[in-house]
């Protein structure tokens, strides 16, 4: 019997076109289920409604659309909503940081309470967020954590720190020094969010694995044989 049920946020995952999207995050949950934790994966994603689409298209954005099962991993996609009220705030977040933390702010939120009409919190023990981008899946831990007395941890990947945490740190150092633990996947990571404000006290840093069956060491030559590789 599982003794510790999480729920997975995250920014980053399978799509619709591109099973192999966020393939670091598949292969985490496959060893959740190996090791017998019960979880319920919720990619941070926005359902367009009928104006949205038809501004996309005028546009010609595409749409990203996550699946709900890759390789025996299930994820719960859920129906929140994007509405074409959100359209000032997405122009005015282009333009000031002070715009793009209050609609940051407002989709985290937004998240939140779609997430709260769909699960029921009070059954998780953990929340693990995975991704400080639009929304910030750390963010809506967050808000979760702090409204239902539940731990969180989060996981950054690159870009969210690398590229976006300079323009967000008033959000990001929030969410990080109020998570339980947040996990890096390299220290040169965890360093450039130090040089941002992070104190670093609650930091891991746990490198990205790799699946021994597929990447292990070959017979050189047997390898250039297969390729048709011929040395000179």
């Amino acid at each position: 019997m599982c003794c510790v049920k999480v729920i997975v946020l995250t920014n980053l995952f399978p799509l619709r076109g591109n099973l192999s999207s966020a393939i670091f995050i598949t292969k985490r949950l496959e060893q959740y289920k190996k090791l017998g934790i019960d979880y319920v994966a919720v990619p941070v994603w926005f359902q367009d409604d009928l104006f949205v689409r038809f501004a996309k298209y005028l546009l010609r954005k595409s749409s990203f659309i996550p699946v709900k099962n890759v390789s025996g991993v299930d994820y719960s996609p859920l129906k929140c909503r994007r509405t074409i009220r959100w359209l000032p705030w997405e122009v005015l977040r282009r333009i000031s940081e002070t715009f793009d933390e209050r609609a940051i702010s407002i989709y985290s939120q937004h998240f939140a309470e779609c997430v709260e009409k769909h699960l029921d919190l009070s059954a998780f023990d953990l929340i693990h967020a995975h991704g400080m981008y639009t929304p910030p899946a750390g963010l809506i831990a967050q808000i979760l954590s702090q409204k239902y007395s539940k731990p969180y941890v989060l996981t950054v990947h690159g870009s969210d720190v690398n590229i976006l945490m300079e323009k967000r740190k008033k959000i990001y150092l929030g969410v990080f020094e109020s998570a339980q633990a947040v996990i890096f996947v390299s220290k040169p990571l965890l360093e450039k969010a130090r040089s941002f404000g992070y104190s670093g006290r609650n930091a891991v840093v746990i490198p990205s694995g790799y699946d021994p069956q597929i990447f292990k060491p070959l017979d050189k030559d047997q390898v250039r044989k297969q390729l048709g590789i011929h040395g000179g």
